[in-house]
């Protein structure tokens, strides 16, 4: 996991160094290249089989992203790369198997070479070739009963419930007036073994030692459980995310069943059941 976070720097240095300088400019231009000719080429030529009513092979001219998605042969662009690009390779009779458009001569060498040109500035769109009907996709409508749902509601300070026990914290108070309402009774206090084998999954992914419970168990010191905490997030790298922590449970959980079908005491299971 260290070594995935530490490589990450790399790979988006890897990532940015790939997008050419003249990025903007050369979209800029295949757009306009989009604009003044391709556009008409694939309208007339492409869309009465891959937009509007008919997507044939599951391959959509209708947007960008259908372009680049493809269909059932190969994804429709590779932008910058023409040669690869299965649109190009149809048009230009590439490959008789995939000619396009079928059954009639192939496109003048002008419409090919514009599409070329086009895929390798980018195949960027100035607008979808259709516009999707109202039947389709219909707008979103915000209803009144809509904007009366609890999260969409404006923010407003609560007082917390009365609760018998007025050692508990706020939130408990909601929970407990939960119980209450729907006539549960909240478990009781969990032991103190449970209890450190819960922080100890939670905190760190690994069980506590033998030695390390019987010392919680036998304390007598009321700060016992917060002193632990402390201790476990002291053991915490700092630079380390909550999906690192999590990953550090996994081949623990893995070793820990791979070795015996039977839950043991090494198990993080246990306490997911407790």
């Amino acid at each position: 996991m260290r070594r995935f976070f530490t490589a990450l720097p790399f790979l988006s240095a890897a990532l940015f160094a790939a997008v050419p300088d003249d990025h903007a400019a050369r979209m800029a231009e295949s757009r306009e290249l989009f604009t003044a000719q391709v556009r008409g080429i694939l309208m007339e030529n492409c869309m009465k089989c891959h937009g509007g009513e008919k997507t044939k092979s599951g391959f959509d001219l209708t947007s960008r992203e259908g372009l680049l998605k493809g269909g059932d042969q190969d994804v429709g662009a590779v932008p910058g790369k023409s040669a690869e690009s299965l649109l190009y390779q149809a048009v230009a009779h590439l490959d008789q198997d995939l000619a396009m458009p079928p059954k009639k001569p192939k496109l003048p060498a002008e419409s090919i070479a514009a599409i070329a040109k086009w895929i390798d500035l980018g195949a960027a769109y100035d607008k979808p070739l259709l516009e999707k009907s109202d039947g389709e996709r219909a707008p979103l409508v915000v209803s009144s009963e809509d904007r009366n749902y609890w999260a969409y509601a404006p923010l407003r300070e609560v007082a917390p419930p009365a609760a018998g026990d007025q050692s508990l914290t706020a939130i408990d108070r909601f929970i407990a007036a939960g119980y209450h309402q729907a006539g549960l009774t909240p478990a009781g206090p969990v032991g103190k073994r449970k209890l450190i084998r819960r922080a100890f999954f939670d905190l760190v992914g690994l069980p506590p030692t033998p030695g390390e419970i019987e010392q919680f168990v036998t304390s007598s010191d009321p700060q016992a459980y917060p002193k632990l905490l402390d201790d476990l997030l002291s053991r915490v790298p700092a630079t380390a995310s909550a999906g690192g922590v999590t990953g550090w449970t996994w081949p623990a959980s893995r070793r820990a069943t791979a070795s015996n079908t039977t839950t043991t005491a090494s198990s993080p299971f246990t306490t997911a059941t407790s």
